[in-house]
């Protein structure tokens, strides 16, 4: 999708998303490269896309902060990257004539970097929240997310700017459910015009080396040595920072391993993000086990094609117990008080997944349905402990929407995934076996049990509770322990899970 970089590059670490360990509650901490010395990026820009039925013009809107100046080789970290894509009534009717009633966006836009004859390419990407198709007018999707860092190896002004963006569409019902095309990719170039329309900013790069991070010579914000003419010399030009090499997580992987009574056993990593709608923020489940015993197919013929149809079972693994890994989970109370807790989600029935793929069209989709409560202890105010006492908890399971209105109720969270056939022949999106992302909107209970000597449960229930948080919940490659032999690529030695999923925004 973006070009590929011009030179190799050295920088080798990406900046982390500034979010706490939790299961549930957490809060956005700012990025750290705004201070007084950034400049603020803020484009409004005209592209065209590519839709089924044709071109359509679409503005897209820019917005960033950059620091004005930076040393030779001191990366450059942008920050509250974000973009919207306004889609005029046509786009949107085409959407709907899919049948979409709400569209999630993915973005990836291209970013030339450029100073004097040097040039590379980078890309910022960015997530979105569901958004309901409007009746009339335009529809404006908005996403955000962290990006890699930049840097240059020799001084003069760095020149950003904005070329294609691609657009990812995840397209649902009014009901939830996957639309008649449950995804749609577009690609949209600037408008032919004015050829400078897409410059975002320009970065000064001095030749003060003063300003260079410190570090060992072989850490990854130290500056390379420079030595004339040997391989390890400073190398001009931009550069996108590369993207970390993948550190071994065994260690932080919680043990994770086969369920003696299944009969098809599966196992597989679990991470996520979930949006706390009145924190306005959002937390990371941590990496957890689940054990999967895989249901039998079975083949249906329906009136829109042939579909293969699958019930497999399973619950979270962690200390014997059925429950998430606990997580410690910060947040402001009252938006300026900072708090910190121990969160864990425990599963009170049974998980079920079942997956429908039709093998005519090519879509498929997985609905996984699950009761979990959230249990909160050790809980600080400020550095305090405050005694919510052992059985703080939600008034039962966290809740969402069913597309199946027999099993629309309040006692579980139902999270979808949805799969789609590529012209290649190659299916992307989620299955059970390759894993892949899961979304839902869920609804956070009232507490109970909060509290030893007062009662806290209103206290817990006015900051955390309510509806409307979205979650993306993201499922390594299983491993299938009792295949003989075993995949490497998928099981280690002793039966667990190779793979551990990263969360995504």
């Amino acid at each position: 999708m973006t070009r590929k970089a011009s030179r190799p590059a050295r920088l080798l670490r990406r900046r982390a998303a500034a979010v706490a360990l939790g299961a549930v509650v957490v809060t956005s901490v700012p990025g750290a490269g705004a201070t007084a010395e950034t400049q603020k990026v803020d484009a409004r820009l005209d592209y065209v896309c590519s839709f089924p039925s044709g071109e359509q013009p679409v503005t897209v809107a820019v917005t960033a902060r950059l620091p004005a100046e930076a040393a030779v080789s001191q990366e450059i970290e942008p920050s509250d990257v974000a973009t919207s894509v306004e889609l005029p009534q046509a786009a949107v009717d085409e959407l709907r004539s899919l049948g979409a009633a709400t569209a999630t966006p993915a973005s990836a836009l291209s970013i030339d970097l450029t100073q004097g004859a040097e040039k590379a390419t980078t890309a910022w990407h960015g997530t979105g929240q569901p958004v309901p198709l409007p009746q009339t007018g335009p529809l404006s999707l908005g996403t955000s997310g962290d990006v890699a860092a930049l840097s240059s190896g020799t001084p003069g002004d760095l020149a950003l700017t904005a070329t294609t963006i691609d657009l990812d569409l995840t397209l649902l019902t009014d009901q939830g459910t996957p639309a008649n095309t449950p995804s749609l990719s577009v690609s949209c170039t600037p408008k032919p015009g004015d050829p400078g329309s897409g410059h975002l900013a320009t970065v000064r790069v001095t030749a003060d080396a003063s300003a260079s991070p410190s570090g060992p010579p072989d850490s990854p914000g130290a500056t390379p040595s420079a030595s004339p003419g040997g391989d390890s010399a400073r190398p001009a030009g931009p550069e996108p920072a590369a993207p970390k090499p993948a550190a071994p997580r065994k260690a932080t992987a919680p043990p994770c391993h086969k369920n003696a009574a299944d009969t098809l056993p599966l196992v597989a990593y679990i991470t996520g993000l979930s949006n706390v709608t009145k924190l306005g923020g959002a937390s990371l489940i941590p990496v957890s086990c689940s054990q999967i015993n895989q249901g039998p197919s079975s083949l249906k013929p329906r009136p829109d094609g042939l579909h293969l149809l699958q019930h497999s079972t399973g619950r979270l693994f962690n200390g014997g117990a059925p429950r998430s890994v606990p997580g410690t989970s910060t947040f402001l109370t009252f938006g300026f008080t900072p708090t910190t807790a121990r969160m864990v989600l425990e599963q009170t029935g049974p998980l079920t997944i079942d997956s429908d793929l039709n093998l005519t069209k090519g879509t498929g989709v997985t609905d996984l349905r699950v009761p979990l409560v959230l249990r909160v202890y050790d809980v600080r105010v400020n550095g305090t402990p405050l005694d919510v006492g052992p059985d703080c908890r939600t008034r039962g399971s966290l809740y969402s929407k069913d597309p199946d209105p027999a099993q629309d109720t309040q006692d579980h969270l139902h999270l979808q995934g949805t799969v789609t056939r590529q012209p290649n022949g190659v299916y992307a999106g989620y299955t059970l076996t390759t894993g892949g992302v899961l979304t839902s909107t869920l609804t956070i209970p009232p507490f109970t049990g909060c509290g030893v000597g007062e009662d806290l449960d209103k206290l817990l229930t006015a900051s955390i509770s309510g509806p409307d948080n979205f979650t993306k919940q993201v499922q390594g490659q299983v491993c299938a322990p009792d295949t003989v032999p075993r995949v490497p690529t998928e099981c280690t030695e002793d039966g667990r899970p190779v793979v551990v999923p990263e969360p995504q925004r």
